[in-house]
């Protein structure tokens, strides 16, 4: 009788654009990590950041038949650093993110070598994101 095999279960495969999502988020000051959950918001400073750096922001691809332009890699990446801890809502109306302490930690041992981004072009985009997502 032969014996029975497991299935390999599948892992979602991480794409260049979840990376430069965690490598951005995880730039923000330590101490200044709040920003806005609202998705259009999100959506609308991703797309104008792929307006400003093509290069960096190559492979994130926009749906332009939508109230906004909305980008499933920016929607998957969010979700993915939601469900690790790595992102969180620990307020009471989910107004806004915070990035955990994990997450700086989580993109230095993980996806930095995964990132051709020079650190102080990172840095300067970081920063330009943070203010397009600038929580009240």
């Amino acid at each position: 009788m032969a014996e029975a095999t497991r299935p390999t279960p599948t892992v979602p495969t991480r794409n260049p654009a979840d990376f430069v999502v965690e490598a951005l988020l995880a730039s923000f000051p330590a101490d200044d990590s709040r920003f806005t959950t609202s998705v259009e918001t999100i959506h609308r400073a991703f797309y104008r950041l792929k307006q400003r750096y093509e290069d960096v922001f190559a492979d994130f691809f926009f749906d332009q038949d939508r109230p906004f332009p909305y980008c499933e890699d920016v929607e998957f990446a969010f979700s993915s650093l939601a469900a690790a801890g790595l992102v969180r809502t620990q307020n009471t109306y989910l107004e806004y993110f915070n990035t955990a302490k994990a997450l700086a930690d989580h993109y230095s041992r993980v996806t930095q070598k995964r990132i051709s981004i020079p650190a102080e072009d990172l840095d300067r985009i970081s920063r330009e994101l943070q203010a397009l997502l600038d929580a009240p």
